[in-house]
């Protein structure tokens, strides 16, 4: 489910901790409202309104009330070049909101007595031998491994392995025969791991389980059943329909829509790849109010219906999954929901059970916000109150310019300015907030995108246009300027220093050094370290974040920054006076850290940073500033080891000077990529997408990501080079420095690279890499094996790592300079020759 995101992480020591969210399908709803009418019209509006806004091409919406279809109405185009509309019968690709139709099936063979929740994967895909991670390794002989129930609510501990299946080559035996040899990339059973794959081998399983196949299965027990006669589980079979839609993606940059093919996902198909419309999607939302049933006959019991909208797994304050539906409520009440997104589509359904009110959004663009407005939208419209109804309207209404009058009395221009993020997946990334054309304030989420923010409230916050459940404020210094951004999102509080803003110490640094140092947790198995951080006492969690906290209370209760829900104590030898011991505290829940290293602080508050060019010259001094031969074309090949997917093959770098690079991955059946930049042009091919040449923003983070840009002089690829801090790594001091590729016009997240203080050797960078209307991924990268080859020296090894593909490994085995090579190796297709171009493009 795509929802507006900062990239929050709250920290959790236990996977269900907290959890409080319970759904009944006992029908308790209150009669239709006497001016029904009145709100439908009234939503379609609003429908109309937000896909204008939002850059939806078309869209579809189905409303049940009650056992009413209230609303079944397409809005906007299904083929934009051709005007061809969208109706109710409009097929649209419903990507993983197939999953809840995966679980209900599985509930139905429950019902059967055919296979069972619990069963281990092993008992049907015997092929598919995980080895999960255990928290105590004794429970691995007691446990029978990883089971149904644990893929149906994503808490394996396996992370996508989307390697496996995007392009669409490889079939569903291969990919579980692969999927075996992946490790474990979290602890099992301890926190939340979105995994396709485990649906896919879910559905296998229902399949044998019925001694059937999972297409054949899902069509016998569901779709007809249900009468849902116009859709289908494959790529063929949506071809072949006669109102399918297009998919588009809206481009910031042309301010136009741009057609994005389907995907082929038919082999993860239990994951995603359910092809339906309005009409047929409004039979599956009054199912799922009437408790399982259709047409006056049961399909599933109630028991197994309730168990599919059932907690498995917390995901924060008043939030879980379930077996393919994300939990939580609106308003107070119980909320089922879960969206869907795949190339050019994207799908949200939302269920409140207990008002009997369901709601289907289809659209043809590849993500949109309006999926995380939909369910709130409908219920407030068509069962809240008329300030609630009005409260989801976006903008004033017609004729009302008290806000224009209210921002025209405002000083914008003295929150303009870039903020430092350090929280969730952000390091020293770089949040922007700028006045737009219209007089309203927006803040630029770096890999995401610039988010329009609404006048400030009462409270002094700034809620995010498209979504109130995220805003901002800001903090002023003594002299009245602002100095920080506070950003709200789920009960948590975030600060962001304004660039070049330290705040000032609370407590004198020298009382904070006695803490410092590293902690242990027998129960969790972690390490984590106390640090200082912004002149601040700080917890580093490993996987997370750097939790600073504030100033102690009278009881010695450190309370951290984010949330003073979470907090820490600290235990002293009463004989020495040492530090012994940290404890953490969330809500019930106590944690003892035995302190095993430390106790001075590591890096003096007085010592000055080293400038850039000091650290220049320290790499310069060691050879280490890669420097290529004019016109020489290098060679490097080696494998490529995809971690936690189990995939391998092969990969071919050529690379030379003036930012000109060729990447290749072979990976057998399970699909291949080049990507080319010759300097000025950025292009792809592969078997997970069509030929596409690059621009904008992914066209500038190619051209700033050359194999050597960290590694070489670094004035030569980026335009802002700043030095952060001193920290270490690996156990080794090292300096820390950001590198902007002129981020505030094109767009591409700075690079924060980690470089030895002694050696000068390159040991880490941390980015987010973009993709076109998607939140960046935050991405880690290690360099390792250093080797010196004709004059240059390279890392042999490089290990890249973020939570959508895990652990990537490169092993280079050698680096060659091969002669009969041609420039045109950095080119996949020749640049169009525009001195044909006479301007008519009636020929």
């Amino acid at each position: 489910m795509k929802q507006v995101s900062v990239g929050m992480q709250l920290l959790q020591w236990t996977a269900c901790s907290g959890l409080v969210i319970t759904v009944s399908l006992t029908q308790v709803a209150a009669a239709p409202p006497a001016d029904l009418d009145q709100r439908i019209e009234s939503l379609k509006q609003a429908l109309d309104q937000r896909s204008d806004e939002l850059h939806i091409p078309g869209l579809a919406v189905a409303v049940v009330l009650e056992d009413d279809v209230v609303l079944s109405e397409g809005f906007g185009w299904a083929d934009v070049e051709n005007r061809r509309p969208v109706t109710d019968h409009t097929l649209f690709a419903i990507g993983s909101t197939t999953k809840a139709f995966t679980s209900t099936l599985i509930g139905m063979m429950v019902d059967d007595e055919a296979m069972s929740w619990d069963d281990p994967i092993t008992r049907w895909l015997p092929e598919l031998n995980l080895s999960p991670r255990f928290e105590d390794r004794a429970d691995s002989d007691e446990e029978p491994g990883v089971t149904i129930r644990d893929m149906l609510s994503h808490q394996t501990g396996f992370t996508r392995m989307s390697i496996l299946w995007a392009a669409g080559t490889a079939t569903r035996e291969q990919i579980v025969t692969t999927a075996a040899n992946a490790e474990p990339w979290d602890t099992f059973r301890q926190n939340f791991h979105y995994n396709n794959v485990m649906y896919m081998a879910a559905g296998m399983a229902a399949g044998r389980a019925a001694d059937s196949n999972f297409n054949s299965l899902m069509t016998e027990r569901l779709l007809m059943p249900l009468e849902m006669t116009e859709s289908n589980l494959t790529y063929e079979a949506a071809h072949e329909a006669p109102d399918l839609a297009l998919g588009y993606m809206w481009d910031e940059e042309t301010s136009a829509y741009e057609h994005v093919p389907m995907r082929k996902i038919d082999t993860v198909g239990p994951a995603g790849s359910i092809n339906s419309n309005a009409h047929d999607m409004a039979h599956w939302l009054r199912f799922l109010l009437d408790g399982g049933q259709w047409g006056g006959s049961r399909l599933i019991s109630e028991e197994s219906l309730a168990e599919t909208w059932t907690p498995q797994i917390n995901l924060g304050p008043d939030s879980a999954y379930a077996f393919g539906w994300f939990l939580g409520t609106h308003d107070g009440t119980p909320l089922v929901q879960h969206g869907g997104n795949i190339d050019g589509f994207a799908a949200h359904v939302a269920v409140f059970p207990e008002a009997r009110l369901g709601v289907v959004l289809l659209s043809n663009v590849s993500v949109t916000a309006l999926q995380g407005q939909i369910a709130a939208l409908v219920y407030d419209t068509l069962l809240g109150t008329a300030e609630e109804a009005a409260q989801d309207d976006i903008g004033a209404p017609e004729g009302d310019d008290s806000d224009a009058e209210v921002a025209g009395a405002m000083d914008f221009d003295e929150y303009v300015g870039r903020y430092v993020a350090n929280f969730g997946p952000f390091k020293d990334a770089i949040f922007t907030v700028s006045v737009r054309e219209d007089r309203t304030l927006a803040v630029d989420v770096p890999g995401q995108q610039n988010y329009e923010l609404r006048l400030p409230d009462d409270s002094g916050r700034w809620a995010f246009l498209i979504s109130d459940a995220i805003a901002v404020s800001f903090d002023r210094d003594d002299a009245g300027q602002v100095v920080i951004m506070r950003m709200y999102q789920g009960g948590a509080v975030f600060e962001l220093p304004r660039e070049g803003y330290t705040p000032p110490a609370e407590i004198d640094l020298d009382a904070l050094k006695p803490y410092l140092g590293t902690y242990h947790s027998d129960d969790l198995n972690v390490d984590v370290e106390v640090v200082i951080q912004n002149n601040r006492l700080a917890v580093d969690v490993p996987g997370q974040m750097v939790f600073e906290m504030s100033p102690p209370d009278e009881t010695g209760r450190w309370a951290f920054r984010i949330s003073d829900e979470l907090a820490a104590t600290f235990a002293v030898n009463e004989d020495t006076g040492v530090v012994e011991s940290l404890t953490m505290l969330q809500g019930s829940q106590v944690f003892v850290m035995n302190r095993v290293g430390g106790g001075e602080a590591v890096l003096p508050a007085d010592e000055p940073l080293p400038t850039v060019e000091d650290i220049m010259k320290l790499r310069h001094d060691n050879g280490l500033v890669v420097t290529l031969e004019p016109d020489t074309i290098y060679l490097l090949t080696g494998s490529i080891h995809f971690v936690h997917a189990g995939a391998t093959g092969d990969l071919t770098l050529y690379f030379a000077d003036r930012k000109r690079y060729r990447q290749e991955m072979m990976l057998g059946v399970f699909g291949h990529s080049e990507s080319a930049v010759d300097g000025a042009r950025a292009e792809v091919v592969s078997s997970f997408q069509p030929y596409q040449e690059l621009t904008g923003t992914q066209l500038a983070q190619a051209l700033s990501s050359h194999p050597i840009a960290v590694l070489g002089d670094w004035e030569t690829y980026f335009d802002g080079i700043t030095v952060l801090r001193r920290d270490m790594q690996d156990e080794r001091p090292v300096y820390v420095v950001r590198l902007e590729a002129d981020s505030e016009s094109t767009g591409v997240p700075a690079v924060t690279v980690f470089v030895d203080s002694e050696t000068g050797h390159l040991l880490r960078s941390e980015t987010l890499q973009v993709a076109p209307g998607m939140p960046g991924i935050p991405t880690a990268t290690e360099y390792d094996d250093y080797r010196t080859e004709f004059e240059i020296t390279v890392p042999y090894r490089i290990t890249t790592t973020n939570e959508f593909n895990g652990r990537v490994v490169i092993q280079f085995e050698r680096l060659e300079q091969p002669d009969r090579i041609e420039p045109a190796i950095f080119t996949i297709k020749p640049a169009p020759d525009e001195s044909n171009d006479d301007g008519d493009d009636s020929h």
